[in-house]
């Protein structure tokens, strides 16, 4: 394995500044203009870029880089305004001396693939008609170093900008994957296949996928992407509430119906007991009414005694014999004293049936009151709440069936992939050498997977399914090709891109870089981007690289990395403070 250790600026009245890096991953991080980037032309400027980025007017004028070659170092050295490179060091297989760019012995480019283990040079297929090209480093590493300023390309971020290297560089990928150049024993024979057929029925197939992906995230949205098995314990959840709440609703009208049947049966006594009081009543005022006539009688036949009686007649004047007559006084009396006990009694009577009677009103009232309470949460609260529960017990159902319906559309959506791959494969354009056609099945379903676990990773929002296709090398993603994202989106994709290729190569690949660089990858603080990638997303980008750092050295320019955990992390933070305890910037002495 190899990696870059160091990366240093020198210059005459300058202080040395630079970085020292690690194998897995390294995070140069913080605010704008603080020479982050600087790292990256750096890097740029060793792979054999012709022209230096680099603003010599700070007063440095040279590049040290120092890789570590499977434990040994290796040291280049180059100055901004040169084109050659001076290699140094001790490593099997690499000269020491000056490197040029492009012409001659020694080329900087056959030192970086001999790097990646093709110690010979190789011939690739250049143009179709089999035209051979010598495989130069230059074709190779804008896919293993993305700048900010192509992170968000609109085309396939695997392909240079010029469509005619197109064939070479797919060839260049093709012999990184497998060794081959397919220079041996070709047998090319003219194709003459339609290419705007294969352009619409592209379109069609990715129109219905698009169709599929919006009905099925439409479906998703029904029953919030539940399981088939949660649903079903919800639904038995919610079963067992309806069932609980059945029973407490049952038992408070068995309740309600008990105290009406009390009700009724106090209204019974009350009507008794009130009928009752009206008769005692009644009777009490009769003995009375007795009694004063009793009175009358006897107070009657009192006075009687005292009129004098006559002695004479008063017509024929013979004496008259003195009457006896009976007295009523006694009898009165004697009936008056039977009376007045009756009439205690009569009271003491009146007196315990109006206590009853107050009892049973007042148990009347509680009764009532209890009912009525009873009666209003049956109404308000018990009745509501099963019918909420039915309503949520329906909306499970019809989430399963939601979910049966979505799998049938996942596996039309499988079949629409499965049938655009295969008239991919079947419908070559008019090439006599077809490069196309060299990407197997087995590369790109292989390819296909790694793509969309990477995807799935690092939590693309909403993601459903994606397509890689081989005439724009690009993949599109739920039916939509990545030129109708926004920018930040377009990054993201073209990073996963990158991802995908790097472990592609490290799994099933030929030759691979042990080097990765990418230059803000979610491109955050960045006020030209409209729309950036979701906070899910980028945390978990970060998080993938953290995870995969021990397959390679990844090297990650970025404003504001998320807030996770980065331990095991190589973290150089660049803070434009000027304290005297943390780093300004990368060029000492520059602000």
């Amino acid at each position: 394995m190899y990696y870059i250790k160091k990366i240093f600026l020198t210059g005459s009245g300058v202080e040395t500044s630079g970085v020292d890096l690690t194998p897995g991953l390294n995070i140069i991080y913080g605010p704008s203009e603080t020479g982050k980037s600087y790292i990256t032309k750096c890097i740029k400027f060793m792979y054999g870029k012709k022209d230096s980025e680099i603003d010599d007017t700070f007063g440095f004028d040279t590049i040290h880089m120092i890789l570590d070659v499977d434990g040994k170092p290796l040291t280049l050295v180059r100055r901004l305004d040169e084109e050659k490179i001076t290699v140094s060091g001790n490593v099997n297989g690499i000269d020491n001396g000056d490197y040029s760019l492009s012409s001659g012995k020694k080329r900087i480019g056959d030192l970086w693939l001999t790097l990646m283990g093709i110690d010979e040079p190789t011939q690739i297929i250049k143009k179709n008609d089999f035209t051979p090209e010598r495989l130069n480093f230059s074709s190779l590493w804008h896919m293993f170093l993305v700048d900010e300023d192509t992170i968000s390309k609109t085309e396939s971020i695997l392909m240079p900008s010029q469509y005619p290297k197109w064939p070479k560089t797919k060839a260049a990928i093709l012999y990184l994957m497998l060794g081959d150049n397919f220079l041996k024993d070709q047998d090319p024979k003219e194709k003459n296949k339609a290419k705007e057929r294969r352009k619409a029925v592209e379109s069609f197939i990715n129109t219905r996928i698009s169709t599929l992906v919006t009905k099925k995230q439409t479906l998703k949205d029904s029953y919030k992407g539940l399981t088939m098995d949660e649903l079903q314990r919800k639904i038995g959840d919610v079963l067992k509430e309806i069932d609980s709440a059945e029973r407490q609703m049952n038992a408070a009208i068995v309740k309600s119906r008990e105290l009406a049947t009390e009700i009724v049966d106090i209204d019974e006594q009350l009507a008794e007991s009130r009928a009752l009081r009206n008769r005692y009543k009644a009777l009490r005022s009769q003995y009375r009414s007795d009694i004063r006539r009793l009175t009358f009688i006897a107070e009657g036949d009192i006075e009687g005694e005292k009129i004098k009686k006559p002695v004479n007649c008063p017509y024929c004047g013979s004496g008259v014999d003195a009457a006896k007559r009976k007295s009523y006084v006694e009898p009165a009396k004697a009936e008056v004293e039977k009376l007045v006990p009756k009439i205690s009694d009569l009271q003491d009577a009146q007196d315990e049936l109006a206590a009853a009677i107050k009892g049973l009103e007042a148990r009347r009232s509680e009764a009532v009151t209890e009912k009525d309470a009873l009666d209003q949460q049956i109404k308000s609260q018990m009745r509501p709440r099963i019918s909420a529960l039915q309503d949520h017990l329906l909306e499970y159902k019809l989430a399963v069936e939601y979910s049966k319906e979505e799998q049938v559309l996942s596996d039309m959506e499988q079949d629409m992939k499965e049938e655009l791959k295969k008239f991919e494969a079947e419908d070559g354009l008019e090439l006599k050498f077809d490069v196309d056609a060299h990407y197997t099945d087995e590369i790109m379903q292989r390819w296909d997977t790694i793509i969309d676990s990477i995807f799935r990773e690092c939590r693309y929002d909403r993601y459903d399914i994606s397509v890689f296709s081989k005439a724009t090398f690009d993949v599109s993603v739920n039916g939509h090709a990545k030129k109708t994202f926004g920018e930040g989106y377009r990054a993201f994709v073209n990073v996963i891109m990158i991802l995908a290729l790097q472990e592609y190569l490290e799994k099933y690949g030929k030759y691979k870089s042990d080097i990765i660089v990418l230059d803000s990858p979610i491109l955050t603080l960045k006020e030209r981007v409209s729309v950036k990638a979701s906070e899910g997303m980028q945390a978990s980008l970060f998080k993938y690289l953290i995870a995969h750092q021990e397959k390679r050295q990844t090297i990650v320019v970025e404003n504001d990395p998320p807030k996770i955990d980065y331990t095991g992390v190589n973290m150089i933070h660049f803070t434009q403070e000027d304290d005297g305890k943390s780093r300004f910037g990368l060029l000492k002495g520059v602000k």
